[in-house]
């Protein structure tokens, strides 16, 4: 058993909003052209595109499959309407067998983070509000597939029509409850008449009536589920040795010469990398085929299945606006496409945030650390600490005298050095001073590729 329940005027003063890049509220209505002006407000339609160049209900998404630690504090669905009649239904039937009918959403989970809105059905509403029903909304359906459980749905007329329309594929029965003397046209659906109540919420006297009629439910039936992401991480965490992180500190004092050899052979890289720097924040890259192209060559990403492109171009595309975690997106691979993936994990966030390390053989080489073995049952959080490892390896060098000096000249050689962020300066030279034979340096001994003394 399912219930759908329509959504509510009014939000509760701690409702989160999403945010433009330049830091304003963002404020969903249905027609931003006539909505009142509000100094830091920026009015939006949910399908109008953001300024991170996909729509900001894809960007929602987006945001609700990886939301890290909530950055923007938005409220899951039942949490956003003032009734006590949403948070019953959640706690005595589950928020996993409660839905919202949203007229900015369309059905939504009852978890569902959603952002403040101001759209309504009403055909009595300020225009800006008030969505048409020949308005074009690529509405949310978040029913499971193949699902054939029973629908009772709580909501006004209004709702009725979206209600029939999203559900129209639902393979279990719909029963629609309504009020007043007229039933409502609900194709393929069981109408029941509710003869209690009154006034525009009589479907929230009528939930709680549904709701008295049920069995209690047990009280300590089954633990709550916990992010892994989270609390799992910070557990495991804190039981890692920490002697596999210890980094040797080379106060190495670099060859100019050496280093300006390597960041001219680094020169084909250096242009690609900024290319793709460039078109991040320019282009969908959830669409954009050249984009992909040039991202899976310069980070020799192949043999991966569609569906595993599809994930992580998405998780990209999403770290654009909320910033990407390492552990964040790792698992996140590892859920959507059950494969370990802490080298290809690195490049998405070391692509957001360029001030972060990658991983891959080189790095490891070079720090020194090793990677957790696949049947490791703790590999991932293993992971985290080695990926944090990296970080410090190369926080330590950016510190050395030099450290600053390879620095100093590759912004001799590199006109656009301003756009690559330190660390990936140093990481460049590095990959291309190839020393002897191109032989990965010995761990704490990276420095003696471009000393004086080698």
């Amino acid at each position: 058993m399912i219930a759908v329940i329509q959504g509510a005027a009014g939000r509760p003063p701690d409702t989160g909003h999403m945010t433009t890049r330049d830091g304003r509220r963002v404020l969903f209505v249905a027609d931003p052209d006539q909505a009142p002006g509000e100094p830091g407000v920026c009015y939006a339609r949910p399908d109008s595109r953001s300024n991170f160049c996909i729509t900001w209900r894809k960007l929602l998404l987006g945001y609700n499959e990886n939301p890290r630690n909530n950055p923007l504090r938005l409220l899951p669905a039942w949490r956003l309407y003032p009734d006590e009649i949403y948070a019953q239904l959640v706690e005595q039937l589950g928020a996993h067998k409660t839905y919202v009918l949203s007229a900015g959403w369309g059905l939504i989970k009852a978890s569902f983070l959603t952002p403040n809105y101001d759209i309504t059905l009403h055909p009595d509403a300020e225009p800006f509000r008030r969505r048409a029903p020949a308005d074009e909304y690529a509405d949310f359906c978040m029913l499971p597939a193949g699902c054939d459980e029973d629908l009772y749905f709580f909501g006004g007329k209004e709702f009725i029509p979206l209600f029939c329309r999203l559900t129209a594929a639902h393979q279990g029965q719909r029963i629609v409850f309504y009020h007043g003397a007229n039933p409502p046209e609900a194709a393929g659906c069981t109408l029941r008449k509710f003869e209690s109540g009154s006034g525009d919420d009589w479907h929230h006297e009528c939930a709680a009536a549904f709701l008295a009629d049920r069995p209690k439910p047990r009280t300590g039936s089954s633990p709550r589920k916990v992010s892994h992401i989270g609390s799992r991480l910070r557990q495991t965490m804190g039981k890692l040795s920490k002697a596999h992180l210890s980094l040797a500190d080379d106060n190495f004092e670099p060859d100019d010469s050496a280093v300006r050899t390597a960041i001219r052979d680094a020169r084909n890289e250096i242009a690609e990398y900024l290319w793709l720097l460039r078109s991040l924040r320019e282009v969908d890259v959830t669409e954009n085929a050249e984009f992909q192209q040039r991202f899976n060559a310069y980070h020799r990403i192949a043999r991966r299945s569609q569906e595993w492109h599809t994930a992580y171009y998405w998780l990209l595309e999403t770290a654009k606006a909320v910033g990407a975690d390492f552990a964040d997106i790792m698992y996140t691979l590892w859920d959507r496409t059950g494969r370990y993936e802490p080298a290809f994990a690195s490049r998405l966030v070391a692509t957001v945030d360029p001030a972060q390390p990658s991983w891959d053989r080189f790095a490891l080489a070079t720090t020194g650390l090793r990677a957790p073995a696949y049947p490791d049952p703790q590999k991932l959080e293993k992971a985290v600490a080695v990926y944090r490892g990296i970080g410090d390896w190369y926080a330590t060098r950016l510190a050395s005298p030099g450290g600053r000096r390879i620095l100093e000249l590759f912004d001799e050689e590199v006109a656009d050095h301003q756009a690559i962020s330190a660390l990936k300066k140093l990481e460049m030279v590095l990959r291309h001073a190839r020393g002897s034979g191109g032989v990965v340096p010995a761990p704490g001994h990276v420095g003696a590729l471009l000393s004086r003394s080698a």
